[in-house]
C-alpha cells in the first residue's frame, strides 16, 4: 500500500478513539454498528474490535470534533446508547514524533528469529517537514496511488485520464519529497498473531531528557512495535502479539 505522509498534504491532528460497545448487543450486530459508523468517518484509517476503536487523521481540531459529532449522532440513530463510554485522544504533528508508522518488518522478523540489522529503522517515519501545496492534477494522482497501490502508470492513466509520462513524473516527485510511502501489510491472522494491542502511557516530565533523545529513538527502532509516538508527556505505541503471554500486565510495562 502506498501511505502518504498526512502533515505534508495539510493534516493537524492525529487522533486515537477507543469506547466500548454495549456488551448485551449480539456481537453481529455490534459489528454492523461499527460497519454504519465507519462509513461515517472518512477521515478513519484503522478500526479494530467490533468497530469502537479507531485511528485517523484530521486537518485541525475543529474538522476533527465535527467528524466526532457526526458519527456519534450516527451511532444514536443506529442503536440508542451504543456506547458504555468514549474517548480520544489527540496529537499535534507539532508536536509529535512519530517514530514508525505501521512498519510490520522487526515484528515479522522478531516471529521468525531472524536477526538482521538492516530491518532496523530508528530514524522519524513522519520528518519534521513544513506542509506543501499540491496542484489538482497532482491530488488526483496521489488519491488514486492510495486507493490502487498495486496500479501501474498505464492502470493509473486508465483511471485517472492523466498521461502515464506525467504520473510518471508526479509519482516520482511524490516519493523523493517525502509526501508518499510504499508500505506492504501482511496478513497477520495467517502468521498466526492472535491480539492487538494499543497502550498509552504518561510518561514523567523529565523522561526524555533524562534517558536522551537518540537513545530512546534507537530503543524504539529496536521495538517489535508497528506504531510508535510520543506526544507532549504520552506515549503511545500499537503491537500484534502471536498470543497473550502469561503476566500480560506487566509484559506491556517493559
Amino acid at each position: 500500500m502506498n501511505i502518504p505522509a498526512f502533515q505534508r498534504i495539510g493534516a493537524e491532528l492525529f487522533i486515537a478513539g477507543y469506547g466500548e460497545l454495549n456488551p448485551y448487543v449480539s456481537l453481529n450486530h455490534r459489528l454492523k454498528v461499527g460497519k454504519e459508523l465507519l462509513k461515517s468517518s472518512n477521515t478513519t484509517f484503522l478500526a479494530a474490535g467490533d468497530g469502537d476503536r479507531g485511528f485517523g487523521f484530521s486537518r485541525n481540531y475543529t474538522t476533527a470534533i465535527e467528524s466526532i459529532l457526526r458519527t456519534e449522532k450516527l451511532a444514536d440513530k443506529v442503536q440508542k446508547n451504543p456506547y458504555k463510554g468514549s474517548n480520544y485522544v489527540f496529537a499535534s504533528f507539532k508536536l509529535a514524533r512519530i517514530f514508525r508508522f505501521f512498519n510490520f518488518a522487526l515484528l515479522i522478523s522478531e516471529a521468525f528469529g531472524i536477526q538482521d540489522p538492516e530491518f532496523i529503522e530508528p530514524s522519524l517515519y513522519f520528518p519534521l517537514l513544513p506542509s506543501i501545496h499540491l496542484h489538482r492534477r497532482v491530488k488526483t494522482v496521489l488519491a488514486a496511488m492510495v486507493e490502487f497501490p498495486e496500479k501501474n502508470n498505464k492502470e493509473l492513466n486508465q483511471i485517472t485520464g492523466i498521461s502515464r509520462q506525467t504520473i510518471s513524473i508526479i509519482r516520482k516527485k511524490l516519493i523523493e519529497n517525502e509526501v508518499i510511502r510504499a508500505a506492504y501489510i501482511p496478513n497477520i491472522v495467517m502468521l498466526g498473531f492472535e491480539v492487538f494491542s494499543f497502550v498509552h502511557l504518561k510518561l514523567r516530565s523529565n523522561a526524555v531528557q533524562r534517558i536522551g533523545k537518540e537513545t530512546l529513538r534507537r530503543e524504539l527502532g529496536l521495538s517489535s512495535f508497528i506504531f510508535s509516538m510520543i506526544h507532549a508527556r504520552t506515549f503511545y505505541y500499537c503491537m500484534f502479539l502471536l498470543n497473550l503471554p502469561q503476566g500480560s500486565t506487566s509484559y506491556l510495562r517493559q
